[in-house]
């Protein structure tokens, strides 16, 4: 991908916004992609649809938090950037 401008070659953190048709893909083949990245700590899933957000941060190799933030009033921390 050398010769493309909107490729990412080590991201730390990447956001996916669901649709009905691509949840299913971010969930698991995507996410289970990005995992193998070395650079890569935090996964942020929104739901347009809804007042959801989910993060997954990776605490160690094999080890990952899980958040989930349902109210407008939550504060949503993005770890690997240390910014709310």
């Amino acid at each position: 991908y050398e010769d493309r401008q909107d490729i990412v070659e080590n991201p730390i953190l990447i956001f996916e916004v669901l649709s009905e048709s691509t949840e299913l893909k971010d969930r698991g083949e995507k996410f289970r992609q990005y995992m193998s990245l070395p650079s890569f700590r935090e996964y942020v899933l929104v739901n347009p649809e809804a007042v959801l957000v989910e993060v997954f941060f990776k605490k160690s190799a094999d080890e990952w938090r899980y958040s989930i933030y349902q109210s407008l009033s939550d504060v949503v921390h993005l770890q690997s950037i240390d910014i709310q």
